[in-house]
């Protein structure tokens, strides 16, 4: 999708005749490009995230080997080495979210709790449900999609 990240590009150079050209673009998006299913943008954007900060905090403060960690999360020690040198698993809109220490924090009681016996599923969905809930995830949607999120996106009063 190069042509949103242009389009993108001009609405902010337009200043406020870019806010109706964006408009419009969403529009388009609307007609022509099937909606993202929130779920999508999930195993996207936010499950390599939670998987590259859980494999960070259970190698550098829990000293488990990237093989280890590779085993309980299911994954190749190929795919642990790239979380660990941010080759995989990097989302600027969680980093940017102004909630990333809360989701740090939850990454490290997630990583505790797996120490103590807790598995990889059970941790990754606590997770992403504090994303959810902590708007997190109607920042990435709305970034990645260009339209505003549906109201299933965020369950804050849930």
């Amino acid at each position: 999708m190069a042509w949103q990240a242009v389009a993108n590009w001009i609405a902010v150079g337009l200043g406020r005749a870019g806010l109706a050209f964006r408009q419009g673009l969403n529009i388009v998006n609307l007609l022509f490009f099937p909606m993202k299913i929130p779920c999508e943008l999930i195993v996207w954007y936010v499950l390599p995230s939670i998987r590259r900060e859980l494999a960070r905090e259970l190698v550098e403060n829990h000293h488990l080997s990237q093989a280890e960690v590779a085993r309980r999360f299911g994954v190749t020690d190929a795919a642990i080495s790239q979380y660990l040198k941010a080759k995989r698993g990097t989302s600027k809109e969680i980093e940017n979210s102004g909630k990333y220490e809360d989701f740090k924090k939850e990454v490290e009681a997630a990583a505790q709790r797996m120490m103590n016996g807790s598995d990889i599923v059970t941790e990754t969905c606590r997770i992403c449900v504090m994303v959810k809930k902590s708007g997190m995830l109607v920042k990435v949607y709305g970034t990645h999609t260009g339209v505003k999120a549906p109201s299933c996106v965020s369950c804050q009063g849930e």
